[in-house]
């Protein structure tokens, strides 16, 4: 007899949570009112350009939250809940299924292509390369040119970073995938499927660690502290469709299907965020519920270039799909540019078989991704250059950032201060600094009066 499946939170310890999804739909509506008719017929045909059929979905922080409450096993490729008794699985093939984005391994890249010879960055964005998701819908919204693929481009990376990658306010989205916009077929054909399931996942992974003990913490000392509040990267609206599709008692009163549109994200709608006693009630107090524990492809499914990679597998084999480092670009699987319209085999949609453990990954994945560390390097050289300032203020010298140091009547990258106090005969003293970017900076002490401070490019 199998153990009895227990969720990693004790159902004693559960809390009130509220989720702010970091990504938005707002883009969406934004790219049909801005593109021009053959501008939105180009990006239709892209890999983002189905999601322009997608209808109207709120974001219901209770619903996910719930389900986080309930995760029973999880690690870099899938989670697992429990919900009513029953386990379900969401992994990055119920991911491809519901989103249709190509999920495939890395190809190797040279972002260095180029289709033309003046880049979105100079033509719309005047150069600048540091933008937040913000600051880029920004420049979107603003941005006016008579060249329909270049506009494009920029549409697509406004659609990649607000909706399917989701971040924090404040962190810069990666200049690589600014480069790589330049180069249509390259990007068009990069797997932001995976991309965007490892960001989902890796957040929802962490979104409760230690939430119990800071919210019993916070209870204790406050008493009117009533929720926890936290945040979900990436495309949480993939995680919310999936328990849709997983969960049938969801529907019709928390969500409505309407039709059989591939990829299923299409199909559903969502008007009204439902309240967290009724979903409760409803669901998740019962002590049976009907859930899917994997979702298949059907027929039809099965021949979308988004599920090739997952078709020529069965059973534990399915790891070699994903059972990879994830820095190792290597296989490129093209994404799906048709698929509307289409309908699906209900009866094969779904299955309530005993789940398989799929994933056994040869080696761990690297929790952060490279675009993740250059934003974490940024901010911390802004720190580093903060600190400067505050330690080179008390000898009354204002420190300004390497590159940007002002040309002086002492020559160019030259900053000097002489007091005009008195001047002390004593031996000058050198200090040589590194700063984050690894240049040396080199700090003269004339006695304590006289300061002098030379970048050493």
């Amino acid at each position: 007899m199998a153990p009895k499946l227990q969720t990693k939170i004790k159902e004693s310890e559960f809390f009130p949570g509220k989720i702010t999804c970091l990504s938005t739909l707002r883009p969406i509506e934004n790219i049909k009112l801005k593109l021009t008719e053959r501008q939105e017929k180009l990006f239709k045909n892209s890999c983002f350009g189905h999601f322009l059929d997608m209808k109207e979905v709120q974001f219901s922080s209770h619903l996910c939250h719930k389900m986080l409450l309930r995760e029973v096993s999880s690690n870099d490729y899938e989670m697992r809940f429990l919900v009513g008794g029953s386990e379900g699985r969401f992994s990055m093939k119920e991911f491809a299924l519901i989103t249709g984005l190509n999920c495939g391994k890395y190809p190797r890249l040279d972002i260095s292509q180029k289709d033309e010879d003046e880049t979105v960055c100079d033509a719309l964005l005047n150069g600048e390369t540091r933008f937040t998701n913000q600051q880029l819908e920004k420049a979107f919204l603003a941005a006016d040119t008579a060249n329909d693929m270049q506009m494009v481009k920029l549409a697509m990376l406004y659609f990649l970073e607000c909706v399917l990658l989701g971040k924090e306010r404040k962190v810069l989205i990666d200049t690589s995938h600014m480069r790589m916009v330049d180069h249509f077929e390259t990007f068009n054909n990069f797997p932001w499927g995976r991309k965007s399931f490892n960001v989902t996942l890796s957040g929802m992974r962490r979104a409760l660690k230690n939430r119990v003990q800071k919210f019993q913490a916070k209870q204790a000392t406050k008493p009117a502290h009533k929720e926890e509040k936290y945040s979900l990267l990436g495309f949480p609206y993939s995680f919310q469709v999936w328990a849709y599709e997983a969960i049938s008692v969801l529907t019709p009163t928390f969500a409505q299907k309407e039709g059989h549109t591939l990829p299923r994200i299409l199909n559903w709608k969502a008007m009204s965020i439902p309240k967290e006693t009724q979903l409760e009630k409803e669901v998740f107090s019962k002590k049976t519920v009907k859930v899917y524990q994997m979702l298949n492809p059907t027929k039809t499914e099965k021949e979308k270039a988004y599920m090739q990679c997952w078709m020529h597998l069965t059973g534990d084999n399915v790891q070699e799909a994903v059972a990879e480092d994830d820095n190792e670009l290597q296989l490129l699987v093209s994404g799906d540019k048709d698929g509307h319209g289409e309908e699906l085999e209900e009866l094969d949609a779904y299955s309530d078989a005993p789940s398989q453990k799929i994933f056994s990954p040869p080696r761990p994945q690297k929790n952060a991704e490279l675009g993740e560390i250059k934003n974490q390097l940024d901010r911390l050289e802004e720190k580093v250059d903060q600190i400067l300032q505050l330690l080179l203020a008390k000898k009354s010298l204002s420190y300004q950032p390497p590159f940007q140091l002002q040309e002086s009547v002492y020559g160019n990258n030259t900053m000097r201060r002489k007091s005009k106090k008195r001047k002390r005969s004593s031996r000058a003293k050198n200090v040589v600094m590194t700063d984050i970017r690894g240049n040396d900076l080199v700090v003269s002490e004339n006695g304590g009066d006289n300061l002098e401070m030379t970048d050493s490019l």
